[in-house]
């Protein structure tokens, strides 16, 4: 290859197929593992407001929801590349 023809290529996948399948790969983990913590939210939500939960439990709700909604940035950022 010429010297100055190198910048010109344009390689949408670096390293063959197997970087194709890889984000995907990622992709899918990201979104399964989104909708446990929709659904471990959601479920928490629930508990914390029904009648039947005490004091010191609907406390500990309201602990496990944090921790659920702090998990939820890290997880979108699953497969992302972060700055060069």
């Amino acid at each position: 290859m010429k010297p100055g023809l190198e910048s010109r290529v344009v390689r949408p996948w670096p390293g063959g197929r197997r970087a194709r399948t890889v984000p995907l790969m990622v992709s899918v983990l990201r979104a399964v593992l989104l909708a446990v913590l929709v659904v471990l939210f959601i479920a928490t939500l629930a508990a914390i407001f029904s009648g039947s939960t005490g004091g010191l439990e609907k406390l500990v709700l309201v602990g496990v929801a944090v921790l659920v909604a702090l998990a939820v940035p890290p997880v979108q950022r699953l497969g992302v590349r972060g700055p060069h």
